[in-house]
């Protein structure tokens, strides 16, 4: 069955905005009538045909204020057009559509019926995971956070529309954490997005409460600030609570599930919790991560060594060498040290591991330990010369690695700290390049 005035939706960016804005007029009108199933089904599918020909912001957010009004407030439409955005993300659908199919999955959910539909609600945000871990990962790769930001926006309206749906999220996430494996990194990584304070939106909670008081106090209502301050401040608590539950939930995930697994880990999974990983601190770091790396570096060393790069890449401000994780840090250079030796196979990634590790390593006595671990197997001091040149290349080749991120520009600037851990490793660069270029 055709949608009346579907025409229009195909037709030029004009009359595309018009339709939409004025179906989400008329959807939205309290005394309107109700779509029956044959139109629910016929819009929701008009709605999937926008996905690869919008690409106007315009006619994009006149589509979504339609989804928004239609699933509010008619249920036809609610279930069709979850049973299609269900089947959408099985065919797993790049940023572009991801990025729309998750707005409209925010739609969704916020306007499922409190207290039901909590088998269809666990299901949107399965699918909904799934859309934000390709929609973090495209961010990543291609440096643009704009489309992540956007996604974020979408997640606190909803959240903030719906805020029991937190718990939806929580128990999806432990469900995924409990089976092992990345699954569930979306939904948490999601979660935490949707309840992160950024100050911006802070700042504008509090000019809206300044406002709120302003006309409690022109209309002579004396407890209407205080009121409006009271569900501020409840609606915080509640984003807190859900971020706080999010970031255990993201840690479990990534130390039970995706560090100990046997394959490499799908982009997105660590891309979607870069927010965890950004706000890391060395002891969580040195209790949670480093003992679950080391133990998969003994087992499944070069899906070990992705993650590791992976997450540090993600983790700007994690100081590796701070003194409640330097000792891990050195077990864990020692491991690569000795993969790197023993399985020519892993020996890229290990070498782009040990440089992540340097990158992280902003304490010069820490960065010192780990050069001179490579440097002592490499001159023959702690095991005896090595006989083999393919070992001992590598070997040169990891020296270089550690040394290079202290040397490099990128640490210009950064005072006494930096020029001292340059002067730590610049023999350690020198013997690396003597090496390479006499063998």
């Amino acid at each position: 069955m055709a949608f009346e005035g579907q025409e229009y939706a195909y037709g030029s960016g004009k009359q595309r905005v018009i339709f939409w804005k004025s179906l989400a007029r008329s959807l939205s009108l309290p005394d309107g009538p109700q779509l029956d199933q044959d139109k629910a089904a016929a819009l929701a599918a008009l709605v999937l045909d926008t996905l690869p020909a919008y690409e106007s912001r315009e006619q994009q957010a006149a589509v979504d204020a339609a989804v928004d009004a239609a699933a509010a407030a008619h249920p036809a439409f609610l279930r069709d057009l979850t049973v299609a955005l269900l089947k959408a993300a099985a065919a797993r659908p790049p940023p572009h559509a991801a990025q729309r199919l998750l707005a409209w999955s925010c739609s969704l959910l916020a306007a499922l019926p409190a207290g039901a539909g909590k088998k269809a609600a666990a299901k949107l945000v399965e699918a909904q995971g799934g859309f934000f871990e390709t929609i973090a990962a495209a961010a990543d790769e291609d440096s643009n956070p704009a489309a992540r930001q956007a996604a974020t926006r979408h997640l606190r309206r909803m959240l903030r529309r719906a805020p029991a749906l937190a718990t939806v999220y929580e128990e999806v996430a432990a469900a995924a954490a409990a089976a092992g494996g990345a699954g569930g990194a979306g939904a948490a990584g999601a979660l935490l997005d949707a309840a992160s304070s950024a100050k911006a939106h802070r700042r504008r909670h509090h000019q809206h409460q300044q406002r709120e008081e302003r006309l409690a106090a022109a209309n002579g209502d004396g407890g209407g600030g205080e009121r409006a301050a009271l569900e501020g401040s409840e609606q915080q608590k509640a984003r807190e609570a859900a971020g706080a539950a999010a970031r255990e939930l993201g840690l479990k995930i990534l130390c039970d599930g995706i560090i100990p697994s046997k394959d490499r880990p799908p982009p997105g999974a660590l891309a979607a919790l870069s927010r965890l990983l950004d706000s890391l601190n060395p002891a969580e770091w040195a209790v949670r991560a480093q003992p679950a790396l080391a133990r998969a570096l003994r087992r499944t060393p070069d899906a070990a060594l992705s993650v590791l790069a992976l997450a540090l890449r993600h983790a700007p401000r994690l100081d590796l060498g701070d003194p409640s994780a330097a000792a891990g840090t050195a077990e864990l250079v020692a491991l690569i040290l000795q993969q790197l030796r023993l399985k020519e196979a892993v020996r890229p990634a290990a070498l782009e591991g040990l440089s992540a590790i340097a990158r992280a390593t902003r304490q010069p006595a820490a960065l010192q330990a780990a050069v001179a671990a490579a440097r002592s197997l490499l001159d023959g001091s702690a095991e005896g010369r090595i006989k083999a040149a393919s070992e001992r290349a590598a070997l040169a080749h990891a020296l270089a690695a550690l040394a290079a991120p202290a040397a490099a520009p990128v640490r210009s600037g950064g005072g006494a700290a930096a020029a001292e851990a340059a002067a730590v490793v610049a023999p350690a660069a020198a013997d690396a390049v003597a090496f390479c270029a006499g063998r």
